[in-house]
């Protein structure tokens, strides 16, 4: 797949440890249809969550408010179906939840997207069948966006000093 951004030099064998007390909580059209494989998030994160609608990821994130920045929401946006039907959803999210990242798994993507012109969506956009690297790279570009979403929100609402 094209990368839309280059890859960093962080060792990739050190990047699931940094994830390790977090929770990814996963949007799937069912239980048993994650596009991302349960084993490779359970490596990755303390606790991984399914769930199958909307409705349940924001009773999910409003059920424990204490997790909310350590929690990563993945989506699969077919399961919302897609971008059109997902979007006022995804900045709803967004404006909620800033704190949570978020990282969309686009099936029809024609590239992984991990820089940081979504982010009125999105944190990070994974195409294909993520695995591997190309989940790590995700889940940290995901971690860093959300990290300059908030910074991009918190400068928008702070008083003008002049």
């Amino acid at each position: 797949m094209n990368r839309i951004v280059t890859l960093d030099t962080e060792d990739a064998a050190a990047r699931p440890a940094a994830t390790g007390d977090m929770r990814a909580l996963v949007l799937a059209p069912s239980v048993d249809a994650l596009r991302i494989a349960r084993e490779e998030l359970a490596e990755r994160f303390g606790a991984v969550e399914t769930v199958t609608s909307t409705t349940q990821v924001l009773a999910e994130l409003a059920r424990q408010p204490d997790m909310l920045s350590r929690t990563l929401l993945i989506l699969d946006l077919e399961a919302m179906g897609g971008i059109g039907a997902a979007y006022e959803t995804l900045r709803g999210l967004r404006t909620l939840y800033p704190q949570v990242a978020v990282v969309l798994v686009a099936p029809n993507a024609g590239a992984q997207d991990f820089g940081r012109t979504r982010l009125a969506i999105c944190d990070a956009t994974l195409g294909g069948t993520p695995a591997g690297e190309d989940l790590d790279l995700a889940l940290f570009a995901g971690l860093r966006n959300n990290a300059a979403w908030r910074a991009r929100l918190a400068e928008a609402e702070a008083p003008d000093a002049a």
